[in-house]
């Protein structure tokens, strides 16, 4: 996905006061190809087209899942595990009597437990991308960038053999 489709958050103009959805991209610290069982490999042995995911991938995608399941400001929309990184689609939702720095934290605490939960299994970038999602068809297209990623694996940005 080009950055033209997304925008960075600007903390310092942002309300995040309002909730939200994110686009958010954390990498495997070097590019190691360690998620996938092939990663310079395309064909997909599953009914999804997703090629099969190693050790380390599997449990990075449960670790994951259980950061979301025991979180309830945040909700998991979509997921997909790419040999060197990980996208994710989250909602973030508040009640009105929570501070607007509250979401900041919970999209910052969220990667940090998913980062803390997976740390035997990869060492990640220090920093990740998060992306604000400003309407429902920018939504559309980074679920379709996110669904269509592991196809086009050696047309990615972050491929690496």
């Amino acid at each position: 996905m080009s950055e033209e489709n997304t925008a960075t958050i600007n903390p310092e103009k942002y309300d995040y006061g309002k909730g939200g959805a994110y686009y958010v991209t954390v990498c495997v610290k070097g590019g190691q190809n360690i998620l996938w069982k092939y990663a310079s490999n395309v064909d997909a042995d599953s009914a999804d087209n997703t090629p099969p995911l190693s050790g380390q991938g599997e449990h990075v995608a449960e670790a994951v899942k259980s950061v979301f399941d025991e979180n309830k400001n945040a909700v998991l929309d979509k997921m997909v595990v790419m040999p060197n990184h990980i996208h994710l689609t989250l909602f973030v939702t508040l009640e009105k009597a929570q501070k607007s720095a509250v979401i900041k934290r919970t999209v910052s605490n969220i990667m940090g437990q998913i980062k803390r939960a997976t740390s035997k299994d990869a060492a990640w970038q220090e920093s990740y991308y998060d992306r604000l999602v400003h309407d429902a068809a920018q939504y559309r297209k980074i679920c379709e960038y996110i669904e269509a990623n592991p196809s086009k694996w050696t047309e990615d940005c972050y491929f690496r053999e």
